[in-house]
């Protein structure tokens, strides 16, 4: 009898010890019942929480406030760029094609040239006619 309990006293303190341990430890059981390492990280906040390390809310909210420009505000001078800005679409060396206002969907790029040319074509001649009948 006293056996048996000494040896369970010694397992409560060595599974005392391992928790004592192993606490820091982060981990979760997964569905199969394996044990997972739980991600470590911030917390989310509750309503009514607020942030230690953040700044404070009023100040950033003044902030906000005064760089809000109005509607209807008068400008004294044009905007100035820090930073030149960059072309979206550069055609190097004439690249190019010259698909103006024709959509994606009318085919591949060298279809869609064709259909721009002759489009084009299409657009002279009306003008020619216009021109001529107002002549």
């Amino acid at each position: 009898m006293e056996r048996r309990e000494l040896a369970e006293e010694e397992e409560d303190e060595l599974d005392a010890m391992w928790e004592e341990h192993t606490a820091d430890l982060a981990t979760k059981r997964t569905v199969d019942g394996k044990k997972k390492k739980a991600k470590k990280g911030k917390r989310k906040l509750k309503v009514g929480e607020v942030a230690h390390d953040s700044e404070d809310e009023w100040e950033a909210l003044k902030k906000k406030r005064e760089e809000r420009k109005g509607l209807n505000d008068i400008v004294h001078a044009p905007p100035t760029f820090t930073k030149t800005p960059r072309e979206i679409f550069k055609v190097k060396n004439g690249a190019g094609a010259k698909v103006a206002n024709i959509p994606n969907s009318a085919g591949s790029l060298s279809k869609r040239e064709q259909l721009g040319e002759e489009r084009q074509k299409m657009i002279d001649a009306y003008r020619q006619m216009m021109a001529a009948k107002k002549a």
